[in-house]
């Protein structure tokens, strides 16, 4: 079994199995200088995203953590096939946006599951906390983190999408007492603050470096960094604090049968 990661931008990704099936997340195609309308602010996209046409013919299955427009947008709604099952929180899974999409709703806890040709996928939906104040959560909306299980008859692979949340104890306790192990986390930063009452709204470095403590993840790709105005996590601080960065654009390895590598730590063969 091969798994091969590709960013995008923000935090649209791709994971791709054995050179084929993908599953991708959050389809944010704006190009760069495009403005982006929040609840009460608006930011402009400061990074291309970086992708061909082809690029998500093969996907399989689409995850949306939630419907902000740095993670859905108009351009990435037309690159999601209707048939194509699209898992979502169930606040979103009734209409608007999504009306005329497979959509498969997943509330937190609830697992579905795919059976592939020679490997097995499921995705569980885990809470994420987009703000450290519960009364500005409570305005951004729901968030759904997922965690992803890759699977044959004689291994397994899990990667853990964190979506924008802060570290808080339930959202570690969700992913902790449900897997054995995380082998990869994608973990959206930017360090977004609503102002100085409402604290952060996305995970910062510290909280990250939190994160990997509680998790002692196999592998850890930060995304969601610098690619937007209101973004304030800088690359120089993952770097400064041992972090590796996939810069969008490419395909890469991350874990095959006989080795993984990547991130801060490394996971062998299975």
């Amino acid at each position: 079994m091969t798994i091969e990661f590709y960013n995008v931008g923000i935090a649209t990704c791709l994971i791709r199995i054995n050179g084929g099936t993908a599953i991708a997340i959050d389809p944010a195609l704006s190009p760069q200088g495009s403005t982006m309308s929040f609840k009460s602010f608006e930011a402009a996209r400061t990074a291309p995203p970086i992708y061909d046409d082809a690029l998500f013919d093969d996907t399989a299955l689409w995850l949306i953590t939630h419907l902000h427009e740095d993670h859905f947008d108009k351009l990435g709604a037309e690159k999601i096939d209707k048939n194509v099952p699209v898992i979502m929180h169930p606040n979103y899974a009734g209409g608007g946006d999504f009306k005329d999409y497979n959509n498969i709703p997943l509330a937190y806890g609830k697992t579905k599951e795919f059976n592939f040709t020679d490997f097995n996928v499921s995705i569980t939906a885990v809470p994420a906390y987009h703000a450290s104040n519960p009364l500005v959560r409570a305005v951004s909306g729901a968030v759904s983190g997922y965690v992803v299980r890759i699977s044959n008859s004689h291994d397994e692979f899990f990667i853990y999408f964190t979506s924008d949340t802060v570290f808080h104890k339930d959202v570690v306790k969700a992913v902790k007492t449900s897997f054995p192990r995380i082998d990869l986390l994608v973990a959206n930063l930017g360090e977004v603050r609503a102002d100085k009452f409402g604290g952060l709204l996305t995970m910062s470095a510290a909280m990250l470096e939190q994160f990997c403590e509680q998790l002692n993840p196999g592998m850890i790709i930060p995304v969601h960094i610098d690619d937007m105005s209101h973004f304030r996590t800088k690359k120089s601080d993952l770097t400064a604090c041992g972090f590796d960065i996939i810069a969008p654009g490419g395909w890469h390895t991350i874990y095959t049968d006989v080795i993984c590598k990547g991130g801060k730590g490394e996971r062998g063969t299975t």
